[in-house]
């Protein structure tokens, strides 16, 4: 009895990984041939919304933005919505970016299991532009006015067998200038594959409608990425690698590497290259670091940046409820 449920079992995963195969081929393919050209380099300036490009998470960040491999906490509602899967309890995660030219950016997500194989998330983003002085046609002062985005997200997860997840994420998207504002919806696809120490993951994002502000339209920021991760010493170190497709940009590889010590004290490093096909020139170094304290966690990251200035990340977060049992 027990001999022919091991056999179903092994012909269920056999067709589940067979699927997942069938799914990675059509997630490459497609864009290839898609009519607007997500791996074709674009103009650089002509999407609007970029401010969604900023990568959410002192943990992340601190790894370079590798992380759609990997994406197991509730900043994966922004990095890979198939992740959200891997979480085992409820979690709510409060970021703050002091970003370059004092911008201010914060996030708030949170993950809730809903069933043994399915997960619910929730975020919202605002990036601060701060005050600007405003001008008349003629040069002369006149009153100030501000700027900000903003972003409500949900997001919706299915562990389809032990090894692979999909996940579907909706997005309202809105940004203001002085007395303008322009609006969209997106849709962010995900999915992950992780059979054991080795993972891969895959998502398109910010796939919707352009972004308006009086006559004139711009594309969302779209993009493809392909990540990877693979844990080693005993699950100690975790390495990642993300490879980014964006709509209006170079090729972007991304990696990162994570050391924990008794899953409370961690160190991260990361780097971001923008290729093309004729140099690998690096645009980006990360360091950080965190500590895990009962349910609670705080992750730190600093970014160094010669033109515009450093960038510093924080993030906290903490895990309650009962541990869902897969």
């Amino acid at each position: 009895m027990r001999g022919e449920f091991n056999k179903t079992r092994i012909k269920r995963e056999a067709i589940l990984s067979f699927s997942s195969f069938v799914f990675i081929l059509l997630f490459l393919i497609f864009p290839v041939q898609s009519s607007w050209g997500i791996l074709s380099v674009g103009e650089r300036g002509t999407t609007g919304a970029n401010f969604l490009k900023i990568g959410v998470g002192a943990r992340a960040s601190g790894m370079g933005g590798a992380f759609v491999g990997v994406a197991d906490d509730a900043t994966s509602i922004y990095w890979n919505t198939a992740g959200l899967s891997q979480l085992e309890r409820q979690e709510i995660v409060f970021v703050h970016n002091q970003w370059y030219q004092d911008v201010k950016y914060e996030y708030f997500g949170y993950s809730l299991p809903v069933k043994a194989k399915s997960t619910l998330g929730f975020s919202i983003t605002y990036l601060n532009l701060g005050d600007f002085q405003g001008y008349d046609d003629s040069d002369n002062l006149t009153s100030g006015f501000s700027a900000y985005g903003a972003v409500l997200g949900l997001a919706y997860a299915h562990k389809v067998s032990s090894s692979v997840s999909f996940g579907l994420g909706l997005k309202w998207i809105q940004e203001k200038l002085e007395e303008e504002k322009a609006a969209s919806l997106a849709l962010d696809f995900g999915f992950i594959y992780k059979p054991g120490r080795f993972s891969l993951g895959m998502t398109y994002t910010n796939l919707g409608s352009s972004m308006k502000f009086i006559r004139e339209k711009e594309p969302l920021p779209s993009e493809l990425t392909i990540g990877i991760g693979y844990k080693l010493f005993q699950d100690r170190v975790s390495l990642a690698w993300d490879l980014n497709f964006p709509r209006d940009d170079k090729m972007v590889l991304k990696q990162g590497l994570e050391y924990g010590y008794e899953e409370s004290i961690f160190l991260r490093m990361g780097y971001e290259y923008k290729t093309s096909a004729q140099n690998l020139s690096g645009t980006g170094f990360s360091l950080g670091g965190g500590f895990r304290f009962s349910d609670w966690e705080v992750d730190y990251t600093y970014s160094p940046n010669q033109n515009l200035g450093d960038s510093h990340r924080i993030s906290l977060s903490y895990r309650f409820g009962s541990i869902r049992v897969f």
